[in-house]
């Protein structure tokens, strides 16, 4: 059963990361709207370098250049008002995930508690269930590979024989990993 306090927790970093994503987002969009201002700059400061150069070639009066270098210098502005602003984004996104590391850790202790005292019973149970099962495996490996019972009647012998019989160890630990997601989604820890 979640107590209070974990539910108190959940919410708190549930909270802090759709804040950091929501950061994270805008910092992405901010990058987005800084390539685009450069961009733009940059373009503006060719074509006004083109129009210089060309009346220059011809022979006639330069295009107003305060205009142009008026632009050029918005986007500049514009440019550096948004990196403060991603600056001070990615630092409040910093700091949120530093003051959430401890609540995770605590979340993180309450939840493998809860673990513990949920799958007790659990455990006992698929214990009880493999060890009734040893015995008849015991049998069964005895008469197969025409051994007298007594080489089997041990639990360590009979735990090798399974040893052996797993050939595929990728598989077998996929198959570890799956029952382990399972069981933690049975006992509501995930």
């Amino acid at each position: 059963m979640i107590t209070k306090t974990e539910a108190d927790l959940v919410s708190l970093v549930t909270d802090a990361d759709a804040k950091v994503r929501r950061g994270t987002t805008r910092i992405l969009e901010i990058d987005e709207e800084i390539i685009h201002l450069q961009e733009s700059a940059r373009r503006e400061s060719e074509a006004r370098g083109k129009a210089q150069a060309e009346a220059a070639l011809a022979g006639t009066a330069p295009p107003d250049a305060k205009a142009a270098r008026g632009s050029i210098d918005t986007h500049r502005r514009t440019i550096a008002e948004r990196q403060l602003e991603r600056a001070e984004i990615q630092q409040q996104v910093d700091d949120l995930e530093v003051a959430t590391r401890p609540l995770r850790e605590r979340l993180t202790t309450l939840r493998r508690r809860r673990a513990v005292e949920a799958s007790g019973d659990y455990l006992q149970s698929q214990l009880d269930d493999v060890l009734s099962l040893l015995p008849g495996l015991a049998a069964s490996l005895a008469v197969s590979s025409s051994e007298n019972i007594d080489f089997f009647a041990s639990a360590d012998r009979v735990c090798m024989a399974l040893q052996k019989r797993v050939t595929d160890r990728a598989r077998f630990r996929e198959q570890c990993l799956q029952a382990h997601a399972d069981l933690l989604t049975l006992l509501k820890l995930t």
